[in-house]
């Protein structure tokens, strides 16, 4: 750190001079911008790797923890839930049956004005 005599600094100076101390540590610990911008690098791939590999323990530990679920249980939770609900739908009389298609916009068989007045 530059200083004038013992005990006295410019404090112009010293904010440069830490200013310039706190970049070099950054660029030394991390990647710099050319770096990254650069492509291939040896650097740069070993820390996409580092990352990569730490991602993918974050996710192991939260399946693990109960956080996450296969996909595949999902999508049988998802099939059973579809199922329900057709089930469900199917079990109203005609008429609901008619308004329930009209709200989810799939086709019906009769026209609009005679959905209209039995809703």
């Amino acid at each position: 750190m530059p200083h004038e005599a013992r005990n006295q600094y410019d404090v112009g100076r010293c904010l440069a001079w830490y200013i310039r101390y706190l970049h070099a540590q950054m660029n030394r610990s991390g990647i710099t911008e050319e770096e990254r911008n650069s492509g291939v690098n040896l650097r740069v791939e070993r820390h996409r790797l580092m990352k990569i590999t730490a991602d993918l323990a974050e996710l192991e530990l939260n399946e693990r923890l109960g956080k996450l679920i296969p996909i595949s249980v999902y999508e049988k939770l998802l099939i059973g839930w579809a199922v329900t609900i057709r089930q469900r739908v199917l079990s109203l009389p005609a008429v609901c049956r008619t308004c329930w298609w009209d709200l989810t916009g799939a086709p019906s068989r009769t026209s609009s004005t005679a959905r209209a007045a039995t809703c």
